[in-house]
């Protein structure tokens, strides 16, 4: 709400901005630029999500899921994985650092942060985003995003797990 402490050299740092990066922006600040536009946020940083078990069927959270034995109609409207190839329980987490996922549609394996990065997903997003695992901390699904290859469903599929997530503003 106020210029005070804003220097000269800050505002040259912001228009030296590189596109997905941030620079302080005053005491509690920070200026990003994203998709050409600029955003301020807060220094502080989110809490981290914590490992939380799923209950599979059910809800936890935002995240509902369903044991489905029929092939669902549109895959688009919801995610949908090959139930005989999860290592259960399944559980929901933040993202860590040297996560590795095989996305859907991709031949071999991708560094998480590499996917956000090419998704364009902004830095301050990617804390908040939810990952769900299986029991060996294997990414099974983000969640709004992509599911990895190993648990997509085939045409021999007979037990379907459905996961749907609650609108969020990230």
């Amino acid at each position: 709400n106020s210029t005070k402490g804003l220097t000269q050299a800050a505002i040259q740092r912001c228009l030296d901005l590189k596109t997905g990066k941030k620079v302080p922006f005053g005491p509690k600040l920070y200026l990003t630029l994203t998709k050409g536009e600029f955003k301020v946020i807060p220094k502080n940083k989110p809490k981290p999500l914590k490992k939380t078990g799923i209950k599979i069927p059910g809800q936890t959270g935002p995240i509902k899921i369903a044991i489905k034995n029929t092939p669902p109609k549109n895959l688009k409207k919801g995610i949908y994985l090959d139930y005989s190839k999860l290592k259960l329980p399944l559980y929901v987490r933040g993202k860590k650092d040297g996560d590795k996922f095989s996305p859907f549609g991709l031949k071999g394996s991708k560094k998480l942060q590499d996917y956000f990065v090419d998704k364009k997903i902004p830095i301050y997003k990617r804390e908040q985003i939810l990952i769900i695992v299986d029991k060996n901390d294997k990414i099974v699904a983000i969640p709004n995003y992509t599911i990895d290859n190993m648990f997509k469903i085939q045409p021999k599929t007979s037990k379907y797990l459905e996961i749907s997530l609650k609108k969020s503003k990230l």
